[in-house]
């Protein structure tokens, strides 16, 4: 399944290829190489920024130069900006930085977060304090060696040398591991009860759940945001924001995303079992069975 990562970057400078060692060079040529092996990439970044995929604009200009009041302000309403809107891809990868983190606590898709090595005391203490973050300590074997001047990554943060084989591979780890992660998109346990759950699920474009059914529960779907199709009994419903469909108990039923941008809408289940186990599948588009 293809990726589809929002990389935030810092307003300090535009992000485009130029000026070697900077941050904003690593980072275009990063996301440069992320499309090249098909990373569905998208630059939230300031205006004028150069990407190879999407792009979300930020902020209206760099804050380069600017008093440092001036910048706090502006950055903080950049970060409001991008968390709008965010938590619509399977992860984000962040380089904006420390004020980025508490977010995390916020989404929840996976969160990215790239360190230049070696770490300080200052930053150690932050890998423990964000424990939703993934940290990657970019900088190779020199990231690890406490003897340059800070300390060496603890276990479970990787260390890389960096580049786009690297990242991708790690998010697709990171994906891996995550339980509710699905072919189509993947869901988030809003609530539950002894006689109710409630999900919110995304589906990305084109992708749609398996054809089935349920023993133990009916469910309510609302449309959040984007285009719909649900099958039911056979029967193709277009459904758009706002819309619903009751699926009783024992009804075969499908969603469907036929748009360009991910569809979310909210499922709530009734009934007095909801395991993942009570899905009887009756077609299934990734070899899927049960």
């Amino acid at each position: 399944m293809k990726i589809k990562l929002a990389m935030l970057c810092p307003v300090r400078r535009k992000i485009a290829p130029g000026d070697e060692g900077t941050e904003e060079n690593r980072i275009a040529i990063l996301a440069q190489g992320l499309a090249g092996l098909g990373v569905d990439v998208t630059l939230f970044a300031v205006e004028g920024s150069q990407s190879p995929g999407g792009f979300v604009s930020i902020a209206p200009r760099p804050l380069e130069g600017k008093p440092e009041m001036d910048s706090a302000v502006s950055e903080a309403v950049a970060l409001a900006a991008a968390f709008t809107s965010i938590r619509e891809y399977d992860l984000t990868h962040s380089f904006f930085g420390p004020a980025a983190l508490p977010y995390s606590e916020l989404l929840d898709i996976p969160m990215v977060a790239t360190i230049h090595g070696p770490l300080s005391e200052a930053q150690m203490e932050m890998t423990g304090r964000f424990r939703k973050v993934n940290f990657v300590v970019e900088g190779g074997s020199e990231a690890g060696n406490a003897d340059s001047g800070g300390k060496a990554a603890p276990g479970g943060i990787a260390v890389i040398a960096g580049g786009a084989v690297e990242y991708e591979r790690i998010y697709r780890e990171i994906l891996a591991k995550r339980e509710n992660y699905r072919p189509w998109g993947h869901y988030e346990n809003l609530a539950e009860g002894p006689d109710h759950k409630i999900k919110r699920i995304t589906v990305v474009p084109e992708a749609r759940l398996s054809y089935q059914k349920h023993r133990h529960r009916a469910e309510q779907w609302v449309v959040i945001s984007g285009e719909a199709v649900v099958t039911l009994d056979g029967e193709d419903i277009r459904l758009s924001a706002g819309d619903t469909v009751f699926i009783p108990k024992g009804a075969a039923h499908r969603m469907y995303n036929p748009g360009s941008v991910p569809l979310v809408f909210g499922e709530v289940q009734m009934g007095d079992y909801f395991g993942e186990d009570d899905i009887i599948r009756l077609e299934d588009d990734y070899g899927r069975s049960g």
